[in-house]
């Protein structure tokens, strides 16, 4: 096992409960030794899934980010974002299922807020992440037709002002 600290670039960090009492989470940059945590979690949370190929193409685009979160050197969550010109567009966002309702998810997208307005797609049939985004101060303002052929699902761009994001939480 790697012996380098992974703490490189932390963002943030912030202290949740679980069962056994507090528990530090960092907030920091998605380096490509995250990458098998990732799809791990990937794989756990979705059925149609991002594989290792499309997360590399989305990272090296000139305007994508990621981040993880992480606890006691294990990712527990994720985000990848696109810098729009109005601010940030969510485009792939998961955490463990060990770790959901522990906070991790709110304060890994408020994070974000510090890059202006966030927007993001949720499949109509997602009704758990719809009610998460509701929770933390999004609000569904545009619905897309059909935005997910696969399965003939419609999507909700739902938007966030920075002010307004981890404000309901």
């Amino acid at each position: 096992m790697d012996s380098t600290p992974r703490r490189t670039s932390t963002l943030e960090e912030i202290e949740v409960a679980d069962m056994t009492g507090q528990v530090t989470v960092y907030v920091r940059h998605l380096i490509r030794r995250d990458l098998a945590e990732v799809l791990a979690i990937e794989n756990a949370s979705f059925e149609d899934t991002w594989s290792e190929a499309d997360f590399m193409r989305a990272l090296r685009s000139r305007n994508a980010s990621g981040y993880v979160a992480e606890c006691n050197e294990l990712v527990i969550a994720y985000v990848i974002v696109l810098s729009t010109d109005d601010g940030l567009e969510v485009i792939n966002l998961a955490v463990s299922p060990q770790c959901l309702r522990l906070g991790v998810g709110g304060f890994l997208v408020g994070k974000l807020q510090e890059g202006g307005p966030v927007v993001l797609k949720v499949r109509e049939s997602n009704l758990g992440a719809q009610l998460f985004f509701k929770s933390i101060g999004f609000l569904a303002v545009e619905v897309i037709r059909g935005f997910y052929p696969d399965v003939d699902d419609d999507a909700y761009v739902m938007e966030c002002l920075p002010a307004e994001v981890g404000a309901a939480e």
